[in-house]
């Protein structure tokens, strides 16, 4: 997915499915995440074999650091990928 705009640093991004065209539970998986955009795929639990249909994902991608907006106190970061 592209973002609408570039990053000056590659953002955190958090991913859901939001839709349901198959009641299968189905989890999203990112990589690749860029200033430009990132990849992700859907993948279903191991014993639950066979395709899914095409799911809407809805993401969030946010430069990493940390503020202030509207009072409320927030901080983004990313953990280690220890793969």
């Amino acid at each position: 997915m592209l973002f609408a705009a570039e990053f000056s640093t590659p953002p955190v991004v958090l991913t859901s499915v939001t839709t349901i065209n198959d009641p299968a539970p189905i989890t999203t998986r990112i990589q690749v995440i860029d200033i430009a955009g990132f990849e992700t795929q859907l993948q279903r639990e191991e014993a639950n074999k066979g395709t899914h249909p095409a799911e809407t994902v809805s993401y969030l991608a946010w430069e990493p650091g940390c503020g202030e907006i509207h009072g409320m106190s927030f901080a983004v970061g990313a953990t280690a990928d220890d793969r």
